[in-house]
C-alpha cells in the first residue's frame, strides 16, 4: 500500500496475492484520507473502510459487485463514479456526503437503507433492472425529477422523503409491490 500524506493507493497485489477485498474498517483509523487509488482487481469493499475521511471524489472500479455498510459515510464525496456490473449498495454506505447526481449502474438490484441519505442529490438516474431501495435510501436530498423502473418491486419507508420532487413517473409496466409508508414524504418544496 503506498501512503504519501493523505493519500492512499492499493495494489492489485499484496505479498503476492490478488487484492479483491477490502475487510471491515480497514482503514478506520488511517487518518484523513484524501485521496484515494483502489486496485482494478477489487471485488468486494466492507463495512465502515473509509468512513469519516476527507474523500471529495471517487472511481470505484469495474469489478465491484458489492460495497459494504457505511463503506464512504461522512466523507466529502461531491462525486462518484460506480460502475456496471455492481449489484449491491449496503446501509449508509454513501450518506452524509455532498453528492450531487447519482447515477446508479446498470446491474444494480438493491440499494439498502440510508444509502444515500443527507446528500445534495439533484438528480437521481435509476436503471431498469433494480429491484430494491432501502428505507430513507434518498431521504433529505433535493430531488425534482423521479422516473421508477418498471422492475423495482419495493421501495422502502421515507425512501424519498424530504426532497423536492414535483415530476414523479412509474415506467409502463411496473412490477412494484410494495411502497412503505411515508416514501414520498414532504417532497414539494
Amino acid at each position: 500500500i503506498s501512503t504519501k500524506g493523505n493519500v492512499i493507493e492499493i495494489p492489485n497485489f499484496l505479498d503476492g496475492q490478488t487484492v479483491t477485498g477490502i475487510g471491515d474498517n480497514a482503514f478506520s483509523v488511517a487518518g484523513k484520507i484524501a485521496e484515494l487509488i483502489l486496485p482494478s482487481t477489487l471485488k468486494t469493499i466492507g463495512y465502515g473502510v473509509f468512513e469519516g475521511h476527507a474523500l471529495t471524489s471517487l472511481v470505484i472500479p469495474a469489478g465491484v459487485t458489492s460495497i459494504g455498510a457505511r463503506a464512504f459515510f461522512g466523507n466529502a464525496l461531491s462525486s462518484i463514479n460506480l460502475p456496471d456490473g455492481l449489484k449491491t449498495i449496503a446501509e449508509g454506505a454513501f450518506a452524509n456526503n455532498q453528492l450531487k447526481g447519482i447515477t446508479l449502474p446498470k446491474g444494480i438490484e438493491s440499494v439498502g437503507n440510508y444509502a444515500f441519505q443527507n446528500n445534495q442529490i439533484a438528480s437521481l438516474t435509476l436503471p431498469d433492472g433494480i429491484k430494491s431501495i432501502g428505507e430513507q435510501a434518498f431521504q433529505n436530498n433535493q430531488i425534482a425529477s423521479l422516473s421508477i423502473p418498471k422492475s423495482l418491486e419495493t421501495m422502502g419507508n421515507w425512501a424519498f422523503a424530504n426532497n423536492r420532487i414535483s415530476d414523479l413517473q412509474f415506467q409502463a409496466g411496473s412490477q412494484l409491490k410494495e411502497i412503505y409508508g411515508y416514501c414520498f414524504f414532504d417532497i414539494a418544496d
